[in-house]
């Protein structure tokens, strides 16, 4: 029975933890794929990962270390690009933004070093009340699970695992 009880207490904190993870309606996530080595490029993904429909993604910026300078970019059609300041890439959507629940692919940069560090800003456009909210992350580099899945998961499979580890220790 004690077993029985803290395997719920564990799901009841897991969950809690998850469902605070997801708490902001507007979120995004920048995944980074190198070129062929040597050459300093980078092809951009982002994705709007807002948990509330009317907040569309319609800018998002890439700052690297200071080592590196932005040499080439390439934008999807629809978007515009300002790589004034040397650090700094910033995308814009003239036509297209990215609504909630989906990502765009084809932004690509070209950098004079590679970067040591990547990091985005992404500018959300809130449909419904009309304000313009951020978030602001580090870039993703390759392929990483979800963590919010992988903890919804495991608290999941956790207590289920003890469960029965504590019954086969028993006979």
């Amino acid at each position: 029975m004690r077993a029985l009880l803290t395997a719920a207490v564990v799901l009841a904190v897991g969950l809690g933890l998850c469902s605070a993870a997801l708490a902001e309606a507007w979120s995004a996530e920048v995944y980074a794929s190198p070129g062929l080595p040597g050459t300093n490029s980078w092809t951009y993904t982002v994705r709007n990962t807002s948990s509330a429909s009317y907040y569309s993604l319609w800018v998002f910026t890439i700052e690297v270390d200071e080592a590196c300078e932005v040499l080439s970019t390439v934008t999807p059609e629809g978007w515009s690009v300002d790589t004034s300041e040397p650090h700094f890439i910033t995308w814009m959507h003239l036509t297209d933004a990215v609504p909630a629940g989906s990502q765009l692919e084809g932004f690509e940069a070209v950098f004079s070093a590679e970067p040591k560090s990547q990091a985005f800003t992404a500018l959300f456009y809130d449909d419904l009340y009309f304000t313009c909210p951020y978030v602001e992350g580090l870039v993703t580099v390759g392929a990483v699970p979800e963590p919010t899945s992988a903890l919804v998961l495991l608290t999941g499979c956790g207590p289920l695992a003890a469960l029965l580890w504590r019954r086969r220790v028993r006979f």
